[in-house]
């Protein structure tokens, strides 16, 4: 009976030995970066105890953060374009930091992300803009208003005038100048009324 059960102990401590050892095979190490040479079959840390150092960001990699992160932040600048061209540039240069490899490096991940994050916010902003204006009949007034100070006509008749056939692109263009530089002397000699 016990030489049965010492039998039996051997095999079970066999049989789990050869287990784990299957189990730490299949799994994944702690470590990123197992498949380079300086590791062991099984992706652990070599004998010596040195971990490796990560690998550094290529400059797409970097170029790619840079860039996502100044599109997130001209997001809350309240300009449309900015963010979408500083976005797509962080987007094309994270997947070409990518190179040959299957996975991106941590800095073009951020920056595909924030770039990601970017243009979400925008159009966002840019719809509830127009869903603002277009859709209130009085924040629509005074985007007329402030439209007419600008350009000396209101969005409206500007509108009307080009469907109607009766505005021409080259008025529109000649009358948006006029008012324009009209304001800005006005504005320049209210600030320097001793020089005119």
């Amino acid at each position: 009976m016990q030489k049965k059960r010492r039998i039996n102990i051997y095999l079970r401590s066999r049989f789990d030995g050869r287990l784990r050892g299957i189990m730490e095979q299949d799994r994944p190490s702690v470590y990123p970066y197992y498949n380079r040479p300086d590791r062991s079959i099984d992706g652990n840390v070599p004998p010596d105890g040195s971990r490796p150092q990560p690998l550094p960001p290529n400059g797409f990699a970097r170029a790619a953060k840079v860039l996502g992160i100044i599109a997130l932040v001209s997001v809350f600048t309240f300009t449309v374009y900015p963010p979408l061209i500083f976005g797509a540039l962080a987007i094309i240069l994270a997947l070409l930091s990518r190179g040959s490899s299957l996975k991106m490096h941590p800095s073009a991940k951020t920056g595909a992300q924030t770039a990601a994050i970017a243009f979400g916010v925008d159009i966002t902003l840019v719809a509830a803009c127009f869903m603002l204006i277009f859709g209130s009949p009085v924040f629509f007034e005074d985007f007329n208003k402030t439209y007419e100070e600008i350009y000396g006509m209101t969005f409206q008749e500007m509108m009307e005038g080009i469907q109607n056939g009766t505005l021409d692109y080259d008025d529109i263009y000649e009358n948006v100048y006029e008012n324009m530089y009209d304001s800005i002397y006005e504005d320049i000699e209210d600030m320097y009324p001793d020089i005119y």
